[in-house]
């Protein structure tokens, strides 16, 4: 194979072409996500496998009782997904609401807590390889529907504990959960955040419900919680999905961003103390479309929180949103600039580095539809086509792509497929093999564009068929040079 390489880069000739770019983010079609369209009503994301690479958990409710298999698809180290579900996850129909990945019994690996119909939640243990087992009796009963669970050290023990729906487990460090005191006010919870709202050094919970005024509970420090409903904003919020708790506005507390299905979505901000103020109609761009799901994160990386909502009303479908942050909590909406002009009967959403370029990418769940993931272009590398015999191959390399104002410079580079990826700090990841790297010509990526496309002819010889390369740019932003992801590409 090296022997190929060589006479591969040899002949390449490449003819550089400046192009403008679209949105920030792109739907991931090459290769994409494993084909299906199961009702997911949650999703996780996380390395199950220890390969360095986030993999997807999927909670799929199905459209009756009682349910379906959920599902696990592994990163493949080569961009794309795998949908490993048969080999790796219990066979089990379920009708799950709700999952979390944690490592639960202290062993470096992520566990899996899917929250079920009527009293038939599971936790799956991890063996370090991403194949789990049904702990059995080690979750005890729970003896209602769950929609939400968070896991976080609720009794300052240093394990990690779990809340689902209202009742709070409490772990002993090897995964064998009991039952701690219930939070205070007893109630379906459809979506719920774990975090220090008041400052004190432990973490407390704050739940939203189908209609339902929000409740904040306080914790004592040992896992014991209060009623702090009365320092939230007295109003009805529906909230059906997961929702967003982060710092927004800079003052080092934790705010609360709530997707709202039945209305205007709402920003509440701390005090530093726990006690919220509805800043909604200052700081949000008022919406005219209901919103499932919320996530905060910094997705054009200027050091702020912004947010991204996934959309539906019932069975109709909506456009997934952005709406980025001035660094002061104040958001606008730029959805028609930055992201696919798409509907999706979208109900749960993770922004996550999902191909370790440093950016934030959104993870999709769908109902009753193609799951899908928006890669981030803020620096990406990516081929619309596969190359071919005899045929040129068209590579892009993204900056900041629609909204640069300063042009950026990339070094090309391409090789063989290294796994995993191995961190070169600061530069990110490196998924091109050290042993045969060679570098294509540089560019530059123009603004506001933010793409920068070679042209690269594919030598008419069928050795070359089946043959299979890793390409990565190096790319100057503001003063700073960082890795793109790897992509990786098979010559037909």
């Amino acid at each position: 194979m090296i022997h190929h390489l060589r006479v591969f880069t040899g002949v390449i000739l490449l003819t550089c072409i400046g192009g403008l770019a679209g949105q920030q983010f792109k739907t991931m079609t090459r290769p994409g996500l494993p084909s299906g369209k199961q009702a997911t009503f949650k999703l996780a994301v996380g390395d199950v496998n220890g390969d360095g690479m986030p993999d997807i958990v999927y909670a799929n409710m199905g459209t009756t009782v009682p349910g379906t298999q959920n599902q696990l698809y592994l990163a493949d180290g080569k961009g794309g997904y795998v949908d490993a579900t048969k080999t790796n996850l219990p066979v089990k129909t379920d009708w799950s609401g709700a999952v979390v990945l944690a490592d639960l019994d202290g062993d470096s690996d992520l566990d899996i807590v899917f929250g079920n119909l009527g009293g038939d939640s599971k936790l799956y243990l991890n063996d370090g390889k991403g194949v789990f087992k049904d702990a059995g009796t080690k979750l005890p009963y729970v003896p209602t529907t769950i929609y939400a669970i968070v896991a976080g050290d609720v009794d300052g023990d240093k394990d990690l504990d779990l809340v689902m729906g209202f009742y709070v487990l409490l772990n002993d460090g090897k995964a064998t959960f009991k039952f701690g005191t219930s939070l205070p006010v007893q109630k379906r919870s459809w979506g719920s955040a774990i975090g220090d709202v008041d400052s004190d050094g432990d973490l407390d919970v704050i739940v939203g419900g189908f209609r339902l005024q929000p409740n904040l509970f306080l914790n004592d420090g040992k896992g014991v919680f209060s009623d702090g409903t009365s320092q939230l904003p007295p109003m009805f919020v529906d909230v059906r999905g997961n929702f967003g708790l982060g710092d927004v506005d800079g003052d080092k507390d934790l705010d609360i961003y709530f997707p709202n299905i039945n209305g205007q979505n709402r920003l509440y901000l701390n005090d530093g103390k726990g006690k919220f103020t509805d800043v909604t109609s200052a700081q949000l761009p008022q919406v005219s479309t209901q919103e499932y799901a919320s996530v905060l994160g910094d997705v054009d990386n200027d050091g702020d929180l912004d947010a991204m909502t996934a959309g539906t009303t019932g069975a109709v479908a909506t456009q997934n949103k952005i709406y980025l942050n001035d660094g002061k909590g104040t958001f606008s909406d730029d959805t028609k600039t930055r992201v696919p002009s798409v509907s999706d009967n979208s109900v749960c959403c993770v922004l996550a580095d999902m191909d370790l370029d440093g950016d934030l990418d959104f993870v999709i769940g769908n109902w009753e539809a193609q799951n899908t993931l928006w890669i981030n272009l803020h620096r990406h590398t990516y081929a619309q086509s596969q190359p071919r015999i005899g045929r040129n191959y068209a590579l892009d390399f993204y900056g900041l792509p629609g909204y640069a104002t300063v042009a950026q410079a990339v070094v090309a580079f391409g090789g063989l497929v290294l796994t995993p990826r191995v961190l070169v700090s600061p530069y990110g990841y490196l998924g091109v093999h050290p042993v045969g790297l060679f570098l294509l010509p540089s560019g530059v990526i123009k603004s506001p564009g933010g793409k920068f496309t070679m042209s690269l002819p594919i030598p008419n010889d069928s050795n070359f068929r089946g043959f299979e390369l890793a390409w990565q740019g190096l790319i100057l932003q503001k003063s700073a040079l960082r890795l793109t992801n790897a992509f990786v590409d098979k010559v037909r």
